[in-house]
């Protein structure tokens, strides 16, 4: 629902839509202001291959999406993006739905850098971040038995504990990017959020503008 509420305040104002790790999820699919906006995927190989031969076996058309391998943990998204059409000078929405907390915080500091510092200036970057408290749910025993058949495992989460909204804004911050809209899930309880659904944004920052305009 939050997703959807941040998704519709901003398609209107991009041209590129990419959606990162998506998984067997057919939001792209739903062709949202297709006319105007040019949808990409990029995920794992195997887990693309597998959604793509679902899509084909349903008659699902997907037509306007460019479905990109990539492999998160080595691959350059943007040079993968830009072999499939990707331009880096239109405004873009990546929409990073249920892929940090399988991640390690290297990886998704990685990410985040790669789209300051790659992507159009005001594009915007949608994610959530998962409470520590949530990852333990996979050191239980119906937790390990989950991740194991999935063969994945909980790497990556913020203690929200306490001032769970200066620790988000802090980590934002720390990659030198703002914070839009966010919404706090389960903060009305007494362990704090379960994770937080946040609009990210970046603005090139003026000391890389006055040393570009040192060099010239």
């Amino acid at each position: 629902m939050y997703f959807d509420r941040l998704i519709e305040s901003a398609i209107d104002s991009v041209d590129q839509f990419v959606f990162l790790g998506p998984e067997h999820a057919t939001r792209a699919c739903r062709g949202v202001n297709q006319s105007k906006v040019t949808f990409f995927e990029l995920d794992q190989p195997d887990v693309q291959a597998h959604k793509l031969e679902t899509l084909a076996n349903s008659n699902r058309s997907c037509y306007h999406v460019y479905f990109v391998s990539v492999d998160f943990t080595r691959d350059s998204i943007f040079e993968k993006l830009t072999e499939t059409g990707y331009d880096p000078a239109k405004k873009t929405l990546f929409l990073w739905e249920g892929v940090t907390l399988y991640l390690s915080e290297t990886e998704v500091r990685k990410i985040m850098r790669s789209v300051s510092a790659q992507a159009f200036k005001d594009s915007i970057l949608l994610a959530d971040i998962y409470a520590i408290r949530m990852l333990n749910i996979g050191k239980s025993a119906a937790g390990k038995y989950v991740m194991a058949y999935k063969k994945e495992e909980f790497c990556f989460g913020l203690d929200l504990t306490g001032s769970c909204g200066d620790t988000f804004s802090e980590f934002i911050e720390s990659e030198s990017m703002d914070l839009g809209d966010a919404f706090f899930m389960g903060s009305n309880k007494r362990k704090g959020p379960f994770v937080v659904v946040a609009e990210i944004t970046y603005q090139r920052k003026l000391s890389l503008l006055l040393g570009w305009a040192s060099a010239i």
